[in-house]
């Protein structure tokens, strides 16, 4: 996913974490003030303690208006889904 600040300034995503063990995120351009920045968010199939996995991820900026940011997240094991 991408995050992007409504008015187009540069930020800092300083610290990123799931709900849930199954989920792996990754800050694609590190801790770097960027206009724009690329999470990804995988689902480790291996870690998951049922079919589906929902949680939340929660982002930490250092933007004055918005210092925490959380989002949604669900996924379903495509084998199960069949």
């Amino acid at each position: 996913m991408e995050l992007k600040r409504t008015d187009g300034r540069a930020f800092r995503v300083l610290r990123f974490t799931a709900s849930d063990p199954a989920l792996d995120i990754e800050c694609e351009q590190g801790r770097r003030a960027l206009t724009c920045h690329k999470i990804r968010v995988q689902v480790l199939p291996e870690r998951m303690t049922g079919g589906v996995v929902v949680g939340e991820v929660f982002l930490e900026t250092d933007c004055d208006d918005r210092r925490a940011v959380r989002i949604e997240f669900a996924a379903m094991r495509a084998d199960l889904h069949q």
